[in-house]
């Protein structure tokens, strides 16, 4: 038999085989050979989940090897991924929870950890001043300073550092205004375009757009250097530290005027958007933000999920969860690209617990104190000068002014022409939000009769000798038990007996007892009830 050729395939192969080349019953080994194959083709494959080889060494093992590349989760806690099953139950909002937490509530450090001037200012490179003073209010905020401080992201990072991570390169930024000398964000200025493509070198840009986007890119580091999928829901995208930090969500209710069904829906916010046209202060414009409308007429009526049909019905926003730093936006700039230059006078601190769903039914304070704004002069948001005024970690604020720094007192600062303003959560607040006290905590009466601890001496129990009443007096006049216990009665003298001398009287009767082998020794029930004399010999 000649050997097969490579070029013969199998089947050919084994008919050559068995029955030589050209066989009688090559067609019978064809049909044998087709329907083996389609039985094997219908079989199911069933493929094993794949499982993440963990391997763990013995103590004896590990003496005997050194790590080389130890895991980042260990040895920095703030990077650790928390399930949402962890997540307290004693939680006020309703918000739906995420698969995972990449960055805890908890961990947002509010206030300065210590005392200290101002920063640096900073170099005008070509209408920058949007840049500066974005970048100034953002590094007086001490919630945003602590976490580039202490975040532990550089030692953690999984990007390529300066070329391409943004927290790094505010990381970096933030260290230069430490100086006194005047410093140029010129790390910054380069990664224009990586932080928003239509940001142009040379331009003047608006300083919230500019805030939104980088902000946004610090969202998109940090997912990236924790190698987060993008495929992760989106209530875990937004468990970053900066969402953490300048995120909150808003409670949408929309109640149907015929039917009073309500439509609840939540959705994430980074900014209040303030209406000031008929606003002088900034309570007055969170409460017109927060008011009661009425949906449109006609044609643009709400249509009733329930109803199935248009009907006339009523908006109202509730904060669901408050951000640990609230920043608020004035209307200042229209479509057409006018301004409105109207004063508006900011407070030192706000409290916004009528906006909050529950806080007013729980009686907690969601208090806010100002920390930073950017200001702006001229007519429209593209034309102008911006500044910024921020509270130092000594107390006093400043005003920056590209590279001037000059202090300003309290009063100029909320009677200027602020256009972002910067408010951060109180710790006395962030502490009653994070744990609140269940109702279970709360103390309650015990309505249930506590018996007196019984005595005992040489492993028995003591019993009290002396004059006791008969068992059925004592169920007669107690049908009821008692919560506090008997207690003991006054048995006075009739007036007909002699009085006793003073020493006698002062006297207390003491208790006597005995242990309970010895005899008791109880009275004979009598109809008349004496005074108890003094027994002799006791």
């Amino acid at each position: 038999m000649m050997p097969a050729s490579v070029y013969q395939p199998i089947s050919s192969v084994l008919k050559n085989s068995f029955h030589g080349h050209g066989g009688a019953k090559s067609s019978t080994l064809d049909s044998k050979m087709d329907s083996t194959l389609q039985k094997s083709m219908l079989v199911a494959v069933h493929f094993d989940d794949p499982v993440k080889q963990s391997p763990t060494l013995t103590p004896k093992q590990k003496s005997k090897y050194t790590i080389l590349n130890p895991k980042s989760e260990t040895s920095d806690p703030a990077h650790t991924i928390t399930p949402s099953k962890n997540v307290s139950s004693a939680k006020l909002d309703q918000v739906p929870e995420p698969k995972m937490t990449l960055f805890r509530r908890e961990q947002v450090e509010l206030g300065y950890r210590s005392p200290s001037g101002p920063g640096a200012g900073m170099f005008n490179m070509g209408n920058t001043c949007y840049l500066n003073s974005t970048l100034q209010a953002l590094f007086h905020t001490p919630a945003f300073v602590n976490y580039l401080r202490f975040g532990g992201h550089e030692n953690s990072c999984g990007s390529s550092g300066f070329s391409s991570c943004t927290i790094c390169i505010m990381a970096a930024t933030l260290k230069g205004t430490t100086n006194t000398n005047t410093m140029k964000p010129i790390k910054i200025y380069e990664k224009l375009k990586l932080i928003c493509k239509h940001l142009t070198h040379g331009r003047q840009e608006d300083a919230h757009e500019f805030l939104r986007y980088l902000v946004e890119s610090l969202q998109k580091s940090y997912l990236i250097s924790r190698k987060v999928p993008k495929t992760v829901d989106n209530y875990t995208k937004e468990t970053t530290p900066f969402n953490q930090i300048f995120g909150g969500y808003m409670r949408q209710d929309v109640v149907c005027m015929r039917c009073k069904h309500i439509s609840t829906t939540f959705q994430h916010f980074m900014d209040l958007l303030l209406d000031i046209r008929q606003a002088d202060n900034i309570d007055t414009a969170l409460g017109g933000y927060f008011k009661r409308e009425n949906l449109g007429q006609g044609e643009n009526m709400y249509k009733c999920e329930k109803c199935k049909q248009k009907v006339p019905a009523t908006k109202q926003y509730k904060i669901e969860r408050p951000p640990m730093v609230l920043c608020i936006q004035l209307k200042r700039f229209n479509l057409m690209g006018g301004k409105n230059g109207r004063p508006v006078t900011l407070a030192k601190k706000i409290n916004i617990s009528k906006h909050v769903r529950w806080a007013p039914l729980q009686n907690i304070p969601v208090e806010y104190r100002l920390v930073s704004m950017i200001n702006h002069v001229g007519p429209s948001p593209n034309c102008g000068h911006y500044t910024s005024i921020g509270e130092a970690a000594n107390g006093t604020f400043y005003r920056f002014d590209d590279a001037s720094v000059h202090p300003t007192s309290l009063q100029n600062a909320l009677n200027t022409s602020a256009y972002v303003v910067f408010y951060e959560m109180l710790k006395s607040s962030k502490d009653l939000i994070l744990n609140p006290k269940p109702e279970q905590d709360k103390p309650k009466l015990d309505a249930t009769p506590k018996l007196a601890p019984k005595s005992y001496q040489n492993g028995q129990e003591k019993k009290i000798i002396g004059p006791q009443l008969p068992p059925q007096m004592i169920a007669s006049s107690s049908p009821k038990p008692s919560t506090s216990g008997p207690t003991p009665k006054l048995i006075q003298d009739s007036p007909t007996t002699k009085p006793k001398p003073a020493s006698v009287l002062q006297i207390k009767p003491k208790l006597i007892s005995e242990p309970q082998s010895k005899a008791l020794v109880k009275p004979v029930a009598k109809p008349i009830v004496k005074p108890v004399q003094p027994m002799q010999g006791l």
